[in-house]
C-alpha cells in the first residue's frame, strides 16, 4: 500500500468512526485514541491531526444540518391546544404562547433516554431564555408531580414543566422522548420522535430555521 492509499484509508477510517458517533469523538475516549493512533501510524506523528479531525467534524455537522432541515413538514398541522398545570399548580395554555416559536418536549423520569437529554434541555432553555421569539416547554408524563419537582431542584433545573392530564394520550404520543417544533403560526413544522445526541446544536438549527 503506497502513501496515497494509506492516507485515503486513514481518512476513510476517521470518517467511519466519527459517523458512528454522530460526528464527534469525545476527548480521551477509546475512539479518540484510535483515531489519533491511526493518524500517527500513517504520518509518523500527530502533527496536523487536530486540523484534519476538525475538517471531518465540520463536514459531518453540515451533513446533519442539511438532513435535519430537509425533514421540515411540507404540510404542517396545527398544534393541538392545551391548558396544563405547571409544577406550581398554575394552569398554562398554548393560547398564551401564540405567535412564538414553541419547542414542546414530552418526557418522564421513567424514561432513561429522556432523563439523559434533560441536561441539554436545560442548556437549550438557558440559550433561548431571553429570546422573545422562542419558548421551550416540556410536558412530563409521571404520576407523581412532587417527585419531578424534587428531581428538578436537586439538579438546579428551571426549564418549564407542564403536567400531563390526558394530553399525551389525546395527541397519540407513543415514543418518549418526542419533541415538537411549532412555528409562529401554531403549526408543527418539525417532529422528532427520538432522543438527540447533539440536542442543543440540532434543536437550535430547527428553531433558527423557523425564524426565517
Amino acid at each position: 500500500m503506497n502513501e496515497q492509499e494509506k492516507q485515503a484509508r486513514l481518512e476513510s477510517d476517521i470518517q467511519t468512526l466519527l459517523d458512528c458517533r454522530g460526528g464527534k469523538s469525545p476527548r480521551g475516549s477509546s475512539a479518540e485514541k484510535g483515531l489519533r493512533g491511526l493518524y500517527i501510524k500513517v504520518n509518523g506523528s500527530d502533527a496536523g491531526y487536530e486540523k484534519l479531525r476538525a475538517q471531518f467534524q465540520k463536514v459531518g455537522a453540515e451533513e446533519r444540518k442539511s438532513k435535519i432541515l430537509a425533514e421540515r413538514l411540507a404540510d404542517p398541522q396545527p398544534l393541538e391546544p392545551f391548558a396544563l398545570q405547571n409544577l406550581a399548580g398554575k394552569r398554562v395554555s398554548s393560547a398564551e404562547m401564540s405567535g412564538k416559536i414553541l419547542v414542546v418536549n414530552f418526557w418522564g423520569l421513567w424514561c432513561g433516554l429522556c432523563v439523559e437529554e434533560m441536561p441539554d434541555i436545560q442548556r437549550l432553555h438557558e440559550k433561548y431564555r431571553n429570546d422573545p421569539q422562542v419558548l421551550i416547554v416540556t410536558i412530563d408524563n409521571d404520576e407523581d408531580p412532587a417527585s419531578v419537582q424534587e428531581w428538578m431542584n436537586e439538579r438546579g433545573y428551571d426549564f418549564p414543566v407542564l403536567l400531563n392530564d390526558g394530553y399525551v394520550e389525546k395527541t397519540g404520543i407513543a415514543a418518549f422522548p418526542t419533541t415538537w417544533f411549532v412555528d409562529t403560526r401554531g403549526r408543527m413544522a418539525f417532529i422528532l420522535a427520538d432522543w438527540s445526541r447533539w440536542l442543543v446544536e440540532e434543536y437550535s438549527w430547527r428553531i433558527e430555521a423557523l425564524k426565517d
